[in-house]
C-alpha cells in the first residue's frame, strides 16, 4: 500500500474555526465566556477529526503544523503582513490574545496524542514547515495531501507519474477554486468546489 502524509495547516484551519464560531456566537468579545473557549474548541477539533478521518485509511502520517509567533521574514522585513495585523487590530469583537492563549493550549494537547506529528519551529510558518515536509518526503516518493486554503501552498503541486507520487492541496475551505483528490486514483486535477 502506498505511504501518504497529511499535513494540516493549523493556523489556517483554526483561523476559520474563529470567524465560523465568532459569527454565531452571542458575546461581544470573542471569545470571552468558557462556552465560546469550548465551542471554538469543538469547532476546530471536529474540522481536524472529520479530515483525517475522511482519508484514515490512505495515511502514513498526520502532520499538523503551526505558525511560530515570530517569523524571519518579519525580522528582515519590518512591513511583513503588516496590512493583516492592522486590519486584524481593527476587529474589535475578537480577543486575539485570548485566541491565541487557547490555541497554544489546545496544541500543547494535539502535541499529547501520539498519532498526530505537531510541528512548530522558531521563526518559521506553518507553509514553510509544509514546504520542508511535503518536499523532503516526495524525494523519497512518498506522496503528500496538504489540508489548507493558502494559495501560495499551489506552487508546491507535484506529480511523479513514474513513481506515482505526489503533492496536492486540500481544500475543506469551499472556495471557488481547489485542488482535488480524484477517488479512484488520486491525481491531481483542478475543479470548482
Amino acid at each position: 500500500m502506498r505511504k501518504i502524509n497529511f499535513l494540516i495547516d493549523f493556523n489556517n484551519i483554526a483561523s476559520k474555526a474563529l470567524y465560523v464560531t465568532r459569527k454565531n456566537s452571542k458575546s461581544k468579545v470573542f471569545p470571552s465566556s468558557e462556552h465560546d473557549k469550548q465551542t471554538l474548541i469543538i469547532q476546530l477539533h471536529n474540522a481536524i477529526c472529520y479530515e483525517i478521518n475522511n482519508l484514515k485509511y490512505v495515511l502514513s502520517n498526520v502532520f499538523i503544523c503551526c505558525d511560530s509567533r515570530t517569523t524571519f521574514r518579519s525580522k528582515i522585513y519590518y512591513d511583513y503582513k503588516r496590512t493583516r495585523k492592522e486590519k486584524r487590530d481593527a476587529i474589535d469583537d475578537i480577543d486575539f490574545n485570548a485566541y491565541n492563549e487557547l490555541m497554544n493550549k489546545y496544541i500543547e494537547y494535539l502535541k499529547s496524542i501520539e498519532v498526530l506529528l505537531v510541528v512548530q519551529q522558531d521563526d518559521l510558518e506553518a507553509d514553510d514547515l509544509i514546504y520542508f515536509i511535503a518536499t523532503d518526503y516526495f524525494n523519497y516518493d512518498i506522496s503528500s495531501i496538504i489540508l489548507s486554503s493558502d494559495k501560495d501552498l499551489h506552487q508546491l503541486l507535484m506529480h511523479n507519474k513514474e513513481k506515482d507520487s505526489f503533492i496536492i492541496a486540500y481544500n475543506n475551505l469551499h472556495s471557488k477554486r481547489t485542488f482535488t483528490i480524484h477517488q479512484d486514483s488520486f491525481y491531481m486535477f483542478k475543479g470548482k468546489a
